[in-house]
C-alpha cells in the first residue's frame, strides 16, 4: 500500500516532476486530482492557508 499521497491537477507542471520523480524512483504512491475532488480540493486549501495549491 503506498504511504505517499498526492494532490495535483492535470495541467500542473510541478505535479508533473513530481510524476516522473516518484516513477524515476519506484515510489508508489496515490494521486488525488483536486479538480475533481472538491473534498479533496478544500482539505489543500485548508492545509495551504486557503490556496488551491498543488503539488500538495
Amino acid at each position: 500500500m503506498p504511504n505517499v499521497t498526492m494532490y495535483s491537477t492535470s495541467w500542473c507542471g510541478f505535479c508533473h516532476r513530481v510524476r516522473r520523480f516518484l516513477a524515476d524512483n519506484e515510489v508508489m504512491y496515490t494521486e488525488i486530482d483536486i479538480e475533481e475532488n472538491e473534498e479533496a480540493a478544500l482539505q489543500v486549501e485548508q492545509w495551504n492557508r486557503g490556496n488551491r495549491t498543488v503539488p500538495t
